[in-house]
């Protein structure tokens, strides 16, 4: 197996195993996409939130795409097809021209950011930072990495695979020293962001 994709347990045959991946849309077309997945009965996840957005007579919450270009999908490899026969789908992230699972752990980080959508906003992705654990709050129990950013404390819950992230804001009162962990633990894995 390939050290880059050195989360995904050996034992397991991706052919028959559904694992989530990263399809990669055209331009504008996730919600689209979003609905083909549905009607064909295609387990997918479509982060949104909702933004205002200001038009010349009027202004408007619209939900909007975290992961602008993305739409996640749970499949199997055998039915890839499947997928990419799908209306404004461009292609499923791969790498080394396979298909590259994400862990399931920072799908489910994602999901469990949305449920505070006024603390989401899009943030740089980010590899540095010590380890922590969370040890209060509603993210208790969850590592991740600290880093300042703006002068305040953010969580950052990131997608590796395809270099993008969200941020909450979290006070580091809540955060404590941690062992190194897999980011295809079963402990979630969120990163959390502080600015300088």
């Amino acid at each position: 197996m390939d050290k880059y994709l050195s989360y995904i347990p050996d034992n397991i045959d991706r052919n028959r195993t559904e694992l989530w991946y990263a399809v990669y849309v055209r331009s504008r077309h996730e919600k689209k996409v979003a609905t083909e997945f549905r009607q064909r009965n295609i387990q997918h996840f479509l982060p949104l939130i909702p933004r205002l957005h200001q038009w010349k007579d009027r202004k408007k919450y619209v939900d909007m795409p975290i992961f602008p270009g993305y739409v996640f999908v749970r499949m199997r490899l055998a039915d890839r097809l499947k997928i990419l026969s799908v209306q404004g789908v461009a292609w499923i992230i791969s790498f080394r021209n396979m298909p590259a699972p994400i862990p399931e752990s920072q799908v489910e980080n994602v999901r469990r950011a949305l449920t505070m959508p006024e603390l989401i906003r899009p943030a740089e992705y980010l590899n540095e930072g010590d380890p922590v654990k969370i040890i209060h709050g509603p993210f208790r129990g969850v590592t991740g990495k600290l880093i300042k950013k703006h002068g305040e404390h953010q969580l950052l819950v990131s997608i590796d695979l395809i270099k993008q992230a969200v941020s909450l804001k979290i006070d580091s009162s809540w955060l404590k020293p941690a062992k190194e962990f897999s980011a295809y633990d079963n402990k979630r894995e969120i990163r959390a962001v502080s600015s300088p």
